[in-house]
């Protein structure tokens, strides 16, 4: 909304131009016009699909595999829907206000940069009186206006931090030409707004976090030249923010990316080169992890301007280490020369899962005679029972004692145990070195599957746990990345099913079943004729 500021007198009485008429439209001179806009219109630009980001390396590594890589976005609007909403609506924030009530100054500058005219001027109801207009000789100058929240002292302009949300500033270079003269003024902020947002691909949990910069550079004092129109920086010093509240997502698995942003602005003068970092201050674990007291810092310094939004947006990633074809295990960043072959599933039970399935992907049966190569009877678990921490799939494929004979090692078994001798005989495609023997995995490695990759939040599941939703684009993720096969469901499949060596006394064979809507349980037994797919295991 534009408004008519009256005109500003320098150098003669306003009567010589009004007469003696207060209200009065001026004679001569130059009056002013002012707008106030809002602060810049929020699109966050830029972003990528976290999912498809392929093992990030401008990151902070959060331990456990956990990345954040932070970015500062210019940020041309506010998304005025629900932070958690997947809505792309956007609506402009440009609007304009009434004039605010205040004092004001307007200065006037020639074109050598010499002051040649100032008025300092009320107002109120958002309006200035008519009798203050300001009388220059034609020419070309440099108008300024400032707000109260500007200081102006010594012929320096300046703002401080405190005022960085409030303080405003119009710049307008014009011609004067004739008696009369209008200048229009957009008053934009000398601040600038910053919120955060975080993504990942989990969904995200009650988390608080502040704004940070610890090296000392945040400006606190900025000057203002009003011939350039630009802002230096006078005085800096640390900075503390409050910490924000990102509200939980608490939505379905099957999302790629999930989203919370705080809704509290933070304000801040220019700066040219930002260092400002996240410090998280409270909330619970994500990715298994736990963030409180971890800083995550922009790894590439963003201009932040005058009047603009800024978006610092922190993305969460998910990255896994992989046991390699020497038998070492790293994060894929770091491969080198290696060969990943699988995927890490627990690091307290120091066990991987193939990247592939055995027997060239062909499906097969468990024994052939369950009653005789079946799993010891001490060590049937019942199907209620949590499943253990610690995996017994390599003692029921490689062991003797591990059948209920006491003699048949099921690893050397390709007729009579098939599922067992594909799994033990896995072959990863590589000349492998340093390695221990695969094994059919048990039920808990497939309940570390179901926890550490697909993230799972049953943590007390077992084999009677119903369907259970996880994660599969983090499945995907986990695997593809490394040129393997993923678990989850594609094409015109309607279920996959996988054998687990674990056998129970009031159950039968344990499987690990993925289903078409990519939820996934182990509560059902086959018959001793049925095949299901078969995927190998391994200690490291």
């Amino acid at each position: 909304m534009l408004l008519l500021l009256t005109s500003i007198l320098v150098g003669c009485s306003s009567n010589d131009l009004i007469g003696n008429d207060p209200d009065a439209a001026p004679t001569k001179g130059v009056s002013f016009t002012l707008t106030e806009p809002d602060f810049g219109e929020e699109v966050v630009m830029g972003r990528r699909n976290i999912n498809s980001m392929p093992n990030p390396t401008d990151t902070t590594d959060l331990g456990d595999g956990v990345l954040g890589e932070v970015s500062v976005t210019r940020d041309r609007g506010a998304l005025r829907v629900p932070a958690l909403s997947r809505s792309a609506a956007h609506i402009a924030t440009r609007a304009t206000a009434p004039l605010s009530s205040g004092r004001y100054t307007v200065l006037a500058f020639d074109a050598a940069g010499t002051l040649k005219g100032q008025i300092n001027a009320t107002v109120a109801s958002g309006k200035f009186a008519n009798r203050d207009v300001m009388e220059l000789d034609p020419g070309t100058y440099t108008f300024v206006c400032l707000n109260d929240k500007v200081d102006y002292s010594g012929g320096v302009i300046s703002v401080s931090k405190a005022n960085a949300a409030t303080a405003r500033i119009g710049r307008t270079v014009m011609t004067i030409s004739e008696p009369i003269a209008r200048v229009p003024f957009v008053m934009n902020h000398v601040g600038l707004r910053v919120r955060v947002g975080l993504e990942a691909m989990v969904n995200i949990p009650k988390l608080k976090a502040m704004i940070v910069d610890n090296s000392g550079k945040t400006p606190t004092v900025t000057k203002y030249d009003p011939i350039t129109g630009t802002y230096t920086t006078i005085e800096t010093d640390t900075l503390a923010e409050t910490p924000d509240q990102f509200p939980a997502t608490n939505q379905n698995f099957f999302q790629e990316t999930y989203t919370s942003k705080t809704s509290t602005y933070h304000y801040l003068l220019p700066s040219e080169s930002t260092a400002i970092q996240l410090k998280f201050t409270e909330g619970d674990k994500i990715y298994h992890k736990d963030l409180v007291g971890r800083t995550l810092t922009s790894y590439n310094g963003t201009t932040l301007e005058a009047n603009g939004t800024y978006l610092l947006n922190v993305k969460l990633t998910k990255v896994f280490k992989y046991l390699f074809n020497d038998g070492s295990v790293d994060f894929l960043r770091n491969k080198g020369t290696r060969t990943p072959i699988a995927l890490v599933i627990s690091e307290t039970d120091r066990s991987a899962i193939a990247l592939h399935d055995a027997n060239n992907g062909n499906p097969d049966i468990w024994t052939a005679n369950r009653n005789v190569y079946n799993n010891p009877m001490s060590e049937r678990t019942s199907r209620n029972a949590q499943i253990s921490e610690t995996s017994l799939g390599e003692h029921f494929t490689w062991d003797a004692s591990g059948s209920l004979d006491g003699v048949t090692i099921k690893a050397n078994e390709p007729t009579n145990c098939p599922a067992f001798y594909h799994a033990a005989h896995y072959d990863p495609g590589v000349a492998v070195t340093n390695l221990k023997r695969w094994y059919l995995g048990a039920n808990t490695d497939w309940k570390n599957v179901y926890l550490y990759v697909g993230f799972g939040t049953n943590t007390r599941v077992n084999a009677d746990s119903y369907i259970q939703a996880w994660y599969y684009h983090v499945v995907d993720k986990a695997f593809e990345e490394a040129g393997g096969t993923t678990l989850s469901i594609r094409g015109n499949e309607n279920i996959k099913a996988y054998w687990s060596s674990t056998y129970y006394s009031d159950f039968d064979t344990g499987i690990a079943q993925v289903f078409k809507d990519n939820t996934t349980d182990g509560n059902h037994s086959l018959g001793t004729y049925d095949k299901v797919l078969i995927r190998a295991f391994i200690h490291y």
